[in-house]
């Protein structure tokens, strides 16, 4: 589709470094809120986890994903920034092809085309900015001081 993605996240569940929830949303909120990113897949084993993470921070409007009309509706009707996936719940035979469906009705028909508020929402959003990404950044740097103390 002519995307380019970017990995922000854990290769494998046997890495070095694994990511929580809270940090996985704090990512999200710093790639959005700072125009690293346009748009944001992460997930978990229902997705339900990832999106509440990522929900919980200003700037980022996450939906739960599952199917491609799921897709389809966020993208025509919620117009966010980034979706959540279930990477084992109901994941089988045939997966690949619900997930090729899914990134085809999200990516492929444009987006925001429903009559909502979507628009009022993400100028709040934007106020709210530069404190999320400051917020994030002192979370960081406080986390890793903490690491290095400890």
């Amino acid at each position: 589709m002519g995307h380019t993605v970017y990995n922000y996240g854990m290769y494998s569940a046997g890495d070095d470094v694994s990511l929580t929830y809270v940090q996985a949303g704090i990512l999200a909120a710093i790639l959005l809120n700072s125009g690293a990113a346009d748009y944001v897949v992460t997930g978990c084993g229902t997705g339900e986890g990832a999106m509440l993470a990522c929900n919980s921070f200003p700037g980022v409007i996450c939906g739960h994903v599952e199917d491609p009309v799921d897709a389809y509706t966020f993208a025509q009707v919620n117009d966010g920034n980034c979706v959540a996936m279930p990477f084992a719940k109901g994941c089988g035979w045939g997966m690949e092809l619900n997930w090729e469906y899914v990134f085809e009705k999200l990516f492929g028909f444009g987006s925001g085309n429903g009559k909502t508020g979507i628009s009022l929402k993400r100028g709040i959003h934007k106020q709210f900015t530069a404190t999320a990404v400051q917020f994030a950044l002192l979370w960081l740097f406080l986390y890793f001081s903490c690491c290095v103390i400890i």
